[in-house]
């Protein structure tokens, strides 16, 4: 598997654990898939894991949703393509296209909305300006 972001790519394992003898991927894989690209998407502009447990922050999920438009195949190049669509005060929605790398054939849409969380009290923290500031806000999806 393949993914890409706005600063650089990434190459992981593939679909190939999560098949269940169906030659498709499953939505858990999916949602693993949207994760880690989140996670590099953060640490490209600076913000690790690390810096966000130091600064007594995290990233909890708020809700996922996904849209299947074509079927994965077990030897495909899949490329996810993610963004950030919006920032509000203690929230943030990122979107992500997942694609055939080899010929560009969406397989897939997806959002997942995301509440930003202050560790010690577990509940929600107003974004600093200095994490939203960050990234950039595209609220309509990037042309494929």
């Amino acid at each position: 598997m393949y993914c890409t972001m706005a600063t650089g790519s990434w190459e992981g394992a593939g679909f190939a654990d999560a098949l269940f003898g169906t030659g498709r991927p499953v939505l858990l894989e999916h949602a693993a898939v949207r994760l880690r690209t989140l996670m590099m998407a953060f640490q490209d502009q600076g913000w690790s894991p690390d810096r966000y447990e130091g600064l007594g922050f995290a990233w909890i999920v708020r809700s996922h949703a996904i849209t299947f438009v074509q079927p994965a195949r077990l030897d495909d190049e899949i490329v996810v393509e993610p963004w950030v669509a919006n920032i509000k005060k203690v929230t943030s929605l990122r979107r992500y296209r997942i694609v055939n790398g080899t010929d560009a054939t969406i397989l897939a849409e997806a959002e997942t909305d995301w509440a930003f969380i202050s560790r010690t009290r577990m509940a929600p923290q107003r974004i600093p300006p200095e994490v939203s500031g960050a990234f950039q806000v595209i609220e309509a999806p990037p042309a494929p």
